[in-house]
């Protein structure tokens, strides 16, 4: 079975090529944003992709009491969990350095589940940066302009 993810006006479809599963909605503006308090809904739907098993990851943003929050979700239909969100840092990166944006071209769903992606980061250290988000938790990778751990800086 072959999966295929269309971004349809407001609304993530997941078409499946098995026409007895028919079309299934993921996520739609105004409806309520999975991982966020009641109340909180979907802004804006980005990048949608699928990966193989099913696994779905999109980028958008969201809108609530609290204001508007931009954000990263992966996982199966009707499983969706929150990546990573604003103003969150990932494990490995500085507490002070935190996601702002996904660059949403970038989003990489396995098979397994998991995903790798590209953000734009901000605070103490701005620019793009690599995370992966495994078993519900998001590391960062590396940081453009910053020496990975390990590496030395060759004297100049």
């Amino acid at each position: 079975m072959k999966f295929f993810l269309v971004l349809w006006t407001t609304a993530l479809l997941l078409l499946s090529l098995n026409t007895s599963a028919g079309l299934r909605i993921i996520a739609e503006e105004a409806q309520q944003a999975a991982g966020f308090p009641p109340g909180t809904s979907y802004r804006s739907l980005e990048a949608p992709v699928v990966g193989n098993g099913g696994h779905v990851a999109f980028s958008g943003s969201v809108s609530g009491d609290s204001g508007s929050t931009n954000a990263i979700w992966y996982g199966k239909p009707g499983q969706l969990e929150v990546a990573i969100q604003e103003r969150e840092s990932p494990a490995g990166f500085p507490a002070n350095v935190v996601f702002s944006l996904a660059v949403p071209e970038t989003l990489t769903p396995s098979g397994s589940g998991n995903l790798a992606f590209a953000a734009d980061m901000e605070g103490a250290r701005y620019g793009k940066a690599y995370l992966a988000a495994i078993d519900g938790n998001v590391h960062g990778v590396i940081q453009e302009g910053v020496l990975p751990q390990g590496f030395l800086r060759k004297p100049r």
